[in-house]
């Protein structure tokens, strides 16, 4: 494993940012907010070879979630899965399963979207 000198505390967003659940609205938005802002910092640090990696995790074994009845990841697989996927460049990681499930449904369907531009001549 390469040694990435970064300090990841407080710069990790939870995959309910990604929610639209009337729930802890401000925090949401906020979560919504800081995504976007990964994507812009993406564009403005990729000319000087600074990647800007966004982790999205579901439920993980702390303290913090002790009382959250759910399948948990553990701390430290979590961990290697967020340093796994800076090695392999991914710009979106996820560290667990739901995380996993929950992101996956978010990605474009690429034939339906290859489908609507035929159809409309785009």
């Amino acid at each position: 494993m390469q040694n990435f000198n970064c300090n990841l505390k407080n710069r990790v967003l939870c995959i309910t940012g990604c929610s639209r659940k009337k729930v802890l609205v401000a925090l949401l938005q906020f979560k919504q907010g800081a995504k976007k802002i990964y994507g812009a910092l993406r564009l403005e640090l990729r000319a000087s070879g600074i990647s800007v990696f966004g982790v999205y995790p579901g439920p993980i074994d702390t303290d913090m979630a002790a009382n959250f009845d759910a399948a948990k990841e553990s701390s430290p697989r979590a961990a290697q899965r967020v340093f796994d996927g800076m090695e392999n460049g991914l710009l979106d990681i996820t560290v667990d399963a739901l995380s996993d499930l929950f992101i996956d449904k978010l990605k474009p369907d690429i034939e339906l979207i290859k489908k609507l531009k035929a159809h409309y001549g785009c």
